[in-house]
């Protein structure tokens, strides 16, 4: 009798990742991508590196939206309910969800606030907004990520992660090579810290028994990026770009609340 090996598939999740700007191309005055873009593109990056989790990439999920009018209109809904009042669309979620054999949708969202107002504005309109009328004046950028689990109708898991905008309360761009170094402060933000965060937080929704908790620890450099308790902890520092002038970073305006980490 022969007998044959069995081997176990690997459970894989698809998860719909959602920039609320996706259909907003080359819309502001630099013509970078917008704020939500850099981190989902990140986040599928870092997504599609394993296999507990998969996601279309943004040039996919554009493309799908353009050869379906029905579902642009429904996708175009769901941003913006989402940015005008933070209000979930389930129905239209669900129907994205399906479009790309998936259940769930994580939503991405990045916009600038002013401490002087409650008005949103992307991370660039600020940027030139400053640098015309000179505004000294702190800004916060507030990234807000949900996850969607489109079968129950429910929010799996939120976070927020806040960051001041800025050196020395300015924040500013007089020629290409000031906004290309806070696009690239920013790429750096993104990618190092607040990608990471959400998707270890994401796949720890799927697979509870594949990340444990941080113990408490010390901090030891004004510096050093820094959250104490059983959180996650990048023992990375934030790269500066040479045109900027160091500064000491505090913990809680380099990142948002975190709970789970590797």
């Amino acid at each position: 009798m022969m007998v044959l090996p069995q081997t176990a598939k690997a459970i894989t999740f698809n998860v719909v990742v959602l920039p609320v700007d996706v259909l907003n191309v080359c819309t502001n005055y630099y013509c970078f991508p917008e704020a939500s873009e850099i981190l989902a593109d990140d986040i599928i990056k870092y997504f599609n590196k394993d296999n507990k989790v998969k996601s279309p990439d943004l040039y996919t999920l554009r493309a799908g939206l353009s050869a379906n009018m029905d579902l642009y209109n429904v996708t175009a809904s769901i941003v913006r309910k989402y940015d005008y009042n933070n209000s979930i669309d389930y129905a239209g979620m669900k129907k994205l969800a399906r479009s790309f054999d998936a259940k769930s949708v994580l939503l991405i969202s990045s916009v600038v606030t002013s401490n002087k107002g409650l008005s949103k504005r992307s991370v660039w309109e600020v940027l030139e907004i400053a640098s015309v009328f000179d505004i000294e004046q702190p800004f916060t950028l507030d990234t807000d990520a949900v996850l969607i689990d489109t079968v129950n109708d429910i929010v799996m898991w939120s976070g927020s992660y806040s960051r001041i905008l800025g050196e020395k309360s300015k924040f500013t761009a007089r020629n290409a090579s000031q906004a290309n170094s806070k696009l690239d402060t920013l790429r750096m933000y993104f990618e190092d810290m607040v990608a990471q965060d959400i998707v270890q937080n994401v796949v720890l929704r799927f697979f509870p028994k594949t990340i444990n908790p941080l113990e408490r620890a010390q901090k030891t450099d004004k510096n050093e990026i820094y959250k104490s308790g059983s959180m996650l902890q990048f023992e990375k520092k934030l790269p500066k770009p040479k045109s900027e002038e160091k500064q000491d970073v505090s913990p809680e305006d380099e990142l948002g609340e975190m709970i789970f980490g590797i």
